[in-house]
């Protein structure tokens, strides 16, 4: 049995070799034989760390969730520089961002739950930020669980439409993060 560290960085290297392989061919075309080559593996090796294809498309998720900057959900108590953490974070890894939104139907229930907790933490941070904010007096939200789901949703903006706006040159992944936080932010605050 390999050790945390070691499943870790093999399950990683698995994400990175399969996303470029369902980036590609697509998650359906892709073998499994083709991951373990991408991942420099063994099919035995491999299977290591999967039981199944779907299991691969789940590290994918996890090296996704890994990579954007969860930690400013615990690190700021400003949305604003949560949302630009977070719209920064999708920006690097749209790869990641656009198979999940393609493929998620291809999961299992089990699979698909995993997703569907991951994504619920995420927005009950969201949503507890921007409670505070209500308190405070900061922010005028009726509510705010669907707030926090349009914000989560929306700071995957850019991978989504930035093949409609790349005639845009002036809407580098920063200058997008900072418009469109400031777009969700001006809707939330009081008049």
């Amino acid at each position: 049995m390999p050790s945390d560290d070691l499943r870790r960085e093999r399950e990683n290297q698995i994400a990175v070799g399969a996303l470029g392989l369902f980036r590609d061919k697509g998650y359906h075309a892709t073998s499994i034989r083709e991951i373990a080559a991408a991942s420099g593996l063994s099919m035995g090796g491999l299977y290591e760390y999967i039981d199944a294809k779907q299991d691969v498309l789940s590290l994918v998720y996890r090296h996704l969730i890994e990579g954007v900057d969860r930690e400013a959900l615990t690190r700021s108590a400003d949305l604003t520089e949560i949302l630009i953490a977070l719209m920064q974070g999708t920006a690097e890894h749209a790869a990641e961002v656009q198979l999940i939104y393609r493929e998620t139907a291809a999961l299992d229930p089990t699979h698909r739950a995993q997703l569907a907790r991951s994504e619920q933490e995420q927005v009950a941070a969201i949503q507890a930020v921007i409670e505070r904010g209500v308190a405070a007096g900061d922010l005028d939200v009726a509510d705010p669980e669907l707030a926090a789901h349009v914000v989560v949703f929306l700071t995957a903006f850019y991978p989504l439409r930035r093949w409609l706006l790349r005639h845009r040159p002036d809407l580098n992944p920063d200058a997008l993060a900072g418009g469109v936080a400031e777009l969700i932010l001006g809707g939330m605050r009081p008049t």
